[in-house]
């Protein structure tokens, strides 16, 4: 009766107020009935509610009635709302974790709802994070799946923001699988990136089996930073295995060269290893590009043509795709060897279509690049 009435508004909105606040409350009812009716939430929304939060507020109203019914009607409507309305369960989910975590766990990762890990991380950073104990001891007794995997992520996420500590001897639990070493390196970061502790307080405190983990994520964040003293990590890249090492020693240069440019470059071509030295010789560009970007594009202009001209293009590249695309694109183009040149014209390219799509398209045309080549730049730029 309520939408029949609200249905012979005139047109504005008044009658879109009406009927986003009838189905909210309809959904606290006759979750069912209501979900039904959920495309006739009208777009827009003032003060009140968009037309997402609409149905975030549905679900939380549905679920809280009626959980089975909710679930079940997602699952046979998959889509219907939107995968982000699935946080609207997150209050509900939190209150069942607190009478049941690991009947509440299984009827997650058996509810067959797309999106339903979203609704889970928000509960797991909020109230549902008081449960956090039991969740990790569900997650150990499961074997691993989409669902498992996204949980563990999730949890682990809100632990390091929350006790880094805690994090810290949870990830040193771990079976030491191929799943589990990448989930350490992502743990590491959200660990370096919300605790506040400094590196070298982790570095003395953490188990032996974290510490690999630890070094590569810090030699891309703290190290490329500037942050710490080169001569203290230059032993350290050592500890890194064979295939970690040219990521840590471009993350080294950058910081070193943010400090003493010259040392980074002749640290940098120093390195034997032709993958380390590319490397390096990249990221001492883009460190020695942040303090003075005039003095590292005449050092590269001075460069004789080969790889390592071709190297520190690249890392200039990388550090003025996104402030200034145009600039990186002259800079890709000289570039020699095709492969680098191609990868720098689309990072430059990826920015510039953004910023101006006509002029990218321009220096595409004007490129001197075969069809194929042009192609390329413009599909994968799309993509970044």
């Amino acid at each position: 009766a309520a939408l029949e009435w609200a249905q012979t508004l005139p047109a504005g909105e008044a009658k879109d107020t009406a009927i986003r606040g009838l189905l909210i409350a309809w959904a606290g009812v006759d979750p069912v009935a209501a979900l039904a009716r959920s495309d006739l939430v009208p777009p827009g929304g003032r003060e009140g509610y968009s037309n997402l939060e609409v149905g975030e507020v549905m679900l939380r109203e549905a679920a809280t009635r009626d959980w089975e019914a909710t679930v079940k009607w997602l699952r046979e409507h998959p889509g219907k709302l939107g995968v982000s309305s699935i946080r609207g369960l997150r209050d509900v989910i939190s209150r069942r974790f607190e009478n049941d975590p690991a009947g509440t766990m299984q009827a997650l990762a058996q509810s067959g709802v797309a999106g339903i890990e979203r609704a889970f991380s928000n509960s797991v950073l909020n109230e549902g994070y008081a449960q956090r104990a039991a969740i990790w001891q569900w997650l150990d007794g499961q074997p691993a799946n989409d669902f498992t995997t996204a949980a563990r992520k999730s949890l682990l996420s809100a632990t390091a923001g929350k006790e880094p500590r805690v994090a810290l001897a949870l990830m040193a639990d771990l079976p030491d699988t191929a799943e589990n070493r990448a989930l350490l390196r992502e743990g590491m970061y959200w660990v370096q990136g919300e605790s506040g502790i400094p590196v070298e307080e982790l570095l003395t405190s953490i188990s032996p089996k974290l510490r690999p983990s630890l070094l590569e994520v810090a030699f891309r964040g703290e190290v490329a930073r500037g942050n710490v003293d080169p001569a203290k990590w230059l032993p350290r890249l050592g500890e890194l295995s064979a295939a970690q090492r040219p990521e840590a020693a471009n993350g080294l240069a950058c910081g070193w060269a943010v400090k003493d440019p010259r040392a980074a470059i002749a640290w940098a071509s120093s390195l034997g290893d032709p993958e380390q030295r590319a490397q390096a010789i990249g990221g001492a560009a883009i460190g020695w590009a942040r303090t003075d970007l005039a003095g590292s594009q005449q050092w590269i202009a001075a460069l004789p043509a080969g790889q390592t001209r071709d190297a520190a293009t690249q890392g200039l590249v990388t550090q003025l795709q996104y402030s200034a695309p145009e600039t990186a694109w002259q800079w890709a183009l000289t570039i020699q060897a095709p492969p680098a040149r191609l990868k720098a014209l689309t990072d430059a390219y990826s920015t510039l279509s953004r910023k101006d799509p006509a002029t990218a398209q321009q220096f595409l045309q004007q490129a001197g690049l075969s069809a194929t080549e042009a192609a390329a730049v413009k599909r994968e730029g799309a993509h970044r």
